[in-house]
């Protein structure tokens, strides 16, 4: 059969380029960590206004449906999992209004 050659990988878990997984962000500038508040100001108000968008066009009387014990839970949720995504460099999430009227 011959020799097959294999892909070398890795015996620790990385990330790619050797960047720590975590972002130091005292280690920023003041008035960079200023300048990062207006964005994140504005993309806490989106996420939160797509958030009710979608739960009340959801919820809406025609769909009959009746509120869980769990109700407020997705956006605690949500606010979670942007933090830690924040902290960590990865992509966003949203609601996504368009598959949860079609779900």
């Amino acid at each position: 059969l011959g020799e097959i050659s294999r892909l070398p990988i890795s015996s620790t878990f990385a990330v790619g380029l050797g960047r720590p997984l975590l972002i130091d962000v005292l280690a920023l500038p003041t008035r960079f960590r200023a300048l990062a508040l207006l964005p994140a100001l504005f993309l806490a108000t989106l996420f939160f206004l797509d958030q009710n968008i979608t739960v009340r066009t959801v919820n809406s009387p025609e769909n009959k449906l009746r509120k869980g014990p769990a109700y407020h839970l997705d956006l605690l949720a949500l606010s979670l999992l942007t933090g830690a995504t924040s902290v960590t460099g990865l992509p966003w999430m949203c609601s996504a209004t368009v598959e949860s009227l079609n779900h």
